[in-house]
């Protein structure tokens, strides 16, 4: 059960280390061992490892399910079927396949590229931030799948700024400081909290979890949203060709509606199936965040990846407040 966390700040060098560990970069000096093997020197080495990087590795063009198997075929991984449809239901990735890798959201990209990790079956993982951008309960499955990985026997490295998340998850837990891995020190910090509002043009509320999840973000509230409009939904349906219809006919708002309208007794042939429409309408999003002018071009980055449209952002210097805590605070397992 070796889980060994490195937790430092943006820009310290976590993510070189790891594409150095994987065998993508050169070290200046010094060799990477995996099982007593140079990962850089002996090519069949790097099937040692799984490695998850900060990046969308797949193919863009591919759908979710196309880009695993893709991945199992490469490794020789048995039962690849059975595995990539357990852990795509899991973190509720199926709804997906039918999407190409660059249509999804930033969140679900991610899930997609951590799941190659709990498809493979390696003696060692390095995974670069794995939970990033990820809703709340999706980071708590990622946890459980880590330590089920280490219960396995493999050897994990995480790599995270988070130190609650690295703490969370490690055994042990290293800083790197100036190119040097040290055993990570607790500290007291002081926080600085502030609060914003946020006005997004479209705001569906399947995101408030994911955007609470985020590791900046201390809370979010949505304080003003628009009802939708019963007249932007009769739009989507007349652009549908559902409106006007003529005789018995009946739309269903189900991607598979079929077993639904079985026991309603409808006969199937004068049924329009559509999709839902996503008729997000505005809303202001207050939110709490630590490190605003530190955070904030990540909290925006999310929107894009959300494809959600920031109007504008109003921070609230007034609000701010030095909140004190400990960095480190969690349980070495």
């Amino acid at each position: 059960m070796r889980r060994k966390s490195i937790a430092s700040p943006n820009g310290a060098g976590k993510s070189t280390l790891i594409d150095i560990a994987a065998g993508v970069l050169l070290p200046d000096s010094g060799k990477v061992l995996v099982n007593g093997r140079d990962i850089h020197a002996d090519f069949r080495a790097k099937s040692l490892l799984t490695t998850v990087f900060q990046e969308t590795t797949f193919d863009a063009m591919m759908t979710p399910k196309d880009a695993l198997m893709f991945h199992a075929k490469m490794l020789g991984i048995r039962n690849a079927r059975t595995k990539i449809e357990e852990i795509m239901t899991l973190l509720k990735v199926d709804g997906f396949q039918s999407k190409r890798i660059f249509e999804l959201s930033g969140g679900t990209r991610r899930k997609v590229e951590v799941a190659k990790a709990f498809i493979s079956e390696t003696p060692v993982y390095l995974l670069d931030e794995p939970t990033n951008g990820l809703d709340r309960t999706s980071r708590e499955i990622v946890w459980d799948r880590i330590r089920t990985l280490a219960a396995r026997g493999s050897a994990i490295v995480i790599v995270s700024h988070d130190t609650r998340e690295a703490f969370t998850l490690a055994s042990k837990t290293l800083e790197l400081n100036d190119g040097v891995l040290e055993p990570y020190q607790k500290r007291a910090v002081n926080l600085a909290v502030s609060r914003l509002t946020v006005s997004f043009g479209r705001f569906p509320s399947r995101v408030l979890d994911e955007l609470r999840s985020l590791p900046s973000v201390l809370s979010a509230t949505v304080k003003k949203s628009s009802r939708t409009d019963p007249d932007k939904l009769v739009e989507h349906l007349r652009d549908q060709g559902a409106i006007p219809v003529s005789g018995n006919v009946s739309v269903v708002y189900l991607d598979s509606a079929e077993e639904l309208l079985k026991s309603l007794g409808i006969d199937g042939s004068q049924v329009i199936k559509l999709p839902m429409p996503d008729l997000a309408e505005p809303a202001e999003v207050e939110i709490e965040m630590e490190d605003v002018d530190l955070n904030l071009s990540g909290l925006l980055k999310w929107a894009a990846d959300q494809n959600l449209q920031v109007v504008n952002v109003a921070i609230d210097r007034n609000s701010a407040e030095q909140r004190k805590t400990v960095e480190g605070e969690g349980s070495q397992q």
